[in-house]
């Protein structure tokens, strides 16, 4: 199970080991042991996310980890040697309990850094089997608990109701992710100080909680609420390079294209070979008419990702308007290989094939686009268009007026001329 949860952590980034030194990994795992007991007996302040400490412009930790070591250690030895003293028999059955929460927590208390949370309450749930048991049996077995079952019972109903106000109160956290991530933000905030231009980053908050719910705000169209969360992270000048470019989309919607530029450009700077932030370049660069930036994004995008179907179809589009139709029609037979249920490849490759005057090869590829996605009308154009070529004026004038019916403007001229 330990290592299990080991490997679900792996998802995320490993520490290299020289980020903290061996003092501060056992520092963290100290901390968590320690708060792993705590929110055990006392659930509050819980959280989908737990960030660790920020240290200090000397390089110094909060003051609590330095004593976590030795408080961990305390606790662990005073408790045994305490049932030791009050009841040896005991000894067994606590060793026991205790010995098992200690070995099913050891490989999530961060001795290697595996993830970016210092701790996760979903971790815990195995080893409090073992605190439940050892708990619950010394319970049943002491002599005071049997002589004062009424005042067990009272203080087991009270704690019990504190136990079941906190499981409430989470239930409205585990709604959605804006109040899931909200909660997080709520405990571990960012605390950024500007002074002119200069910005402070004063105590580092939960990046992938602002992250998220930025997501969950821009999915759900309230952009003004997502553009602050995006905005927190860039002045914080974190590392994930997707909040750049989540940033740069924002900006791009926004038409302030320059400012969408220079998101991208930071992006960039963190992760040169970001698949997504070459997609979105190339998408705002196209949208700003500068047709030639955006073939050389979507180039590099299909560099790293050779076969997506976005940035080959972007690319058909692009290389199809600059009259580049070699070029065109080699991406759009590899769009078709890669998708060759989807209709865009054959309408790139027929459109190619009208403008080379190939109107049979192109008949043949604008009907299959058709077939597949029949409410396409400027495949319906295209196919009149070679139609008309081939001299097949009856159908070349169905499909113009096919394709005028889905709301493209089609020339009254062209459609007389078919007449």
């Amino acid at each position: 199970i330990g290592w299990n949860a080991v490997q679900i952590q792996a998802n995320g980034a490993i520490a290299a080991y020289e980020i903290f030194s061996t003092f501060e990994r056992f520092m963290f795992a100290s901390y968590g042991f320690i708060m792993y007991w705590v929110k055990f007996f006392v659930p509050i302040e819980l959280a989908a996310f737990y960030p660790y400490p920020t240290f200090d412009a000397q390089h110094r930790l909060p003051f609590f980890f330095y004593l976590a070591p030795f408080i961990a250690i305390a606790l662990s030895l005073g408790s045994i040697f305490a049932v030791y003293k009050l009841k040896k028999e005991w000894l067994r059955t606590y060793i026991f309990g205790f010995g098992f929460f200690v070995v099913m927590i050891a490989l999530v208390l961060q001795f290697i850094s595996v993830g970016s949370a210092i701790m996760a309450d979903r971790y815990a749930y195995i080893p409090y089997i073992g605190a439940s048991f050892m708990i619950l049996w010394m319970m049943e077995k002491s002599v005071f608990f049997s002589k004062n079952k009424s005042l067990l019972i009272g203080a087991l109903g009270v704690y019990g109701l504190f136990l079941f106000t906190q499981a409430y109160k989470m239930t409205g956290v585990w709604t959605n992710s804006e109040t899931l991530w909200s909660n997080v933000i709520e405990l571990y905030p960012y605390q950024i100080e500007r002074v002119g231009n200069i910005v402070h980053v004063k105590k580092t908050g939960v990046e992938v909680a602002y992250k998220n719910r930025g997501n969950y705000y821009r999915e759900h169209n309230r952009m003004d609420l997502a553009f602050k969360d995006y905005t927190v992270l860039v002045d914080a000048r974190v590392k994930d390079a997707l909040v750049y470019s989540n940033m740069g989309n924002m900006y791009a919607l926004e038409k302030k294209f320059d400012a969408s530029i220079e998101m991208y450009k930071l992006a960039l700077e963190r992760d040169k070979n970001s698949f997504d932030v070459y997609l979105n370049r190339g998408i705002t660069y196209a949208k700003m008419g500068k047709h030639t930036e955006a073939i050389a994004d979507y180039e590099q995008a299909l560099r790293i990702h050779k076969n997506d179907i976005r940035a080959m179809t972007n690319i058909c589009s692009e290389l199809l308007n600059a009259q580049r139709f070699d070029e065109t029609l080699k991406y759009a037979q590899l769009l078709i290989k890669a998708l060759p249920n989807g209709s865009d490849g054959y309408f790139y490759r027929g459109t190619v094939y009208v403008n080379q005057k190939k109107y049979e090869l192109a008949v043949m590829d604008l009907e299959k686009s058709i077939s597949l996605r029949p409410d396409y009308p400027y495949a319906w154009f295209n196919c009149s268009i070679a139609y008309k070529s081939l001299n097949q004026k009856t159908k070349a004038l169905e499909y113009a007026e096919k394709a005028k019916s889905f709301g493209i403007p089609v020339d009254v001229a062209y459609l007389n001329s078919l007449r």
